[in-house]
């Protein structure tokens, strides 16, 4: 387990690169708090990691982060939660995670989403909330990917963050909303 690993490293500018041979399956809240952390541009062998729960939240200065591997990842609850500064998100692969719980809640700077495959998903209360500054593009990937996510509680747009009139109108005019409504999703 790397829990906790640089929690609370707030002079922590760079992130060293340790090899665990793919040994490690929990990385909750490992590099939570790091508020002076910009960019992620390598990251450790993640392939056998299933919970990456509050790993990045609170780097409120984190802008850029590398892909890696998040094929095995379940749990993403309060992942980037509060990086304020984050514009941009790799296309990770989510076909195994069943909850992302606030995974981008105040990520503010947040502008592009890619279109996650999130079949799995059980509970996505909040995901988006505080992200005001989201692209159409982004609000139609996050449509389409409502409208294959079957596996969702409650299935609102309001329920996961999407709550400003703009950001509404976004998803009303997205090439999937049908589809999402056909499945049961709600403004």
């Amino acid at each position: 387990s790397m829990d906790d690993f640089f929690n609370n490293c707030r002079n922590l500018i760079e992130l060293p690169i340790f090899n665990f041979n793919g040994k490690v399956n929990s990385m909750s809240s490992t590099i939570c708090n790091c508020t002076k952390l910009v960019s992620i541009n390598n990251f450790f062998n993640t392939q056998n990691i299933v919970t990456m729960y509050h790993c990045f939240s609170g780097c409120k200065n984190l802008k850029t982060i590398c892909n890696f591997d998040t094929s095995n990842v379940t749990n993403m609850t309060f992942m980037f939660d509060s990086c304020s500064s984050l514009i941009s998100i790799p296309n990770f692969d989510m076909k195994n995670v069943t909850h992302m719980y606030e995974m981008f809640e105040y990520c503010y700077s947040l502008v592009d989403i890619p279109n996650f495959n999130i079949k799995n998903v059980v509970n996505i209360g909040n995901a988006f909330l505080g992200c005001t500054r989201l692209s159409q593009s982004s609000i139609n990937n996050i449509v389409s990917m409502c409208a294959n996510a079957i596996n969702v509680i409650n299935k609102s747009f309001t329920n996961i963050g999407i709550t400003s009139t703009t950001l509404k109108q976004y998803i009303q005019n997205a090439p999937r909303y049908s589809a999402a409504v056909a499945n049961g999703w709600v403004l």
